[in-house]
């Protein structure tokens, strides 16, 4: 049964996602352990702990626009589902990074961009942010590589705690010069640079020590 009451509290971005690694730790019976040996992006050097949630990615007015323009269409492969203007990704664990000071949140799933001229996957983001100052970058698997694809920013000032949950919303999305290449190939276009809005994200994750 998922942990959630309807008390919001906000607190620091380290207390909330400790707690929320502590919490779901002792839910599942899982321990976070700091590895020897240091992790690759995206590949957490830490045993992560399950959870429940999602992380929904909503791509920039200006970017969604051409892309419409250019006859685009958006798929999601699961778990993930399509949105009006991105994906819902399913998130499937949470850890301390191998740096033993960031937090790594994995998701499953991809969000697919397609036109006539070519085709961007993006799957299975993993989410590394310092909780100390909310920002972080997001890695993904990229033309069969996982590679960063945007840097992101959290606005801690309203992070939110529900219960054993944890709530952040309009999470500034700033794409890489890799994505942003990709991007410019898949719409016909050069004016997409590193630090290019990709959008928007809201992040909703619960324990569930069912």
């Amino acid at each position: 049964m998922t942990s959630v009451c309807s008390a919001v509290v906000k607190r620091p971005l380290s207390l909330l996602l400790a707690a929320l690694l502590s919490v779901a730790a002792l839910a599942t019976g899982a321990h976070a352990a700091t590895s020897s040996q240091p992790g690759t992006p995206g590949t957490p050097g830490t045993t992560g702990v399950t959870v429940k949630g999602s992380t929904i990615i909503r791509l920039d007015k200006t970017l969604f626009a051409r892309f419409t323009r250019a006859g685009g269409k958006l798929r999601a492969g699961k778990p993930a589902k399509a949105t009006k203007t991105g994906a819902k990704f399913k998130v499937t664990s949470i850890a301390l990074g191998s740096d033993g000071a960031s937090y790594l949140l994995k998701h499953k799933g991809s969000l697919r961009l397609s036109t006539t001229e070519d085709v961007v996957t993006i799957a299975n983001p993993t989410a590394s942010i310092d909780p100390t100052t909310g920002s972080g970058t997001m890695t993904a698997t990229l033309s069969g590589k996982r590679v960063k694809v945007a840097s992101l920013q959290i606005d801690i000032g309203n992070l939110e705690q529900t219960g054993s949950g944890l709530i952040a919303d309009n999470v500034d999305l700033k794409m890489t010069t890799r994505l942003a290449t990709e991007l410019n190939r898949l719409l016909g276009t050069t004016f997409l640079t590193e630090g290019t809005s990709l959008g928007k994200a809201s992040v909703n994750v619960v324990t569930d020590p069912s």
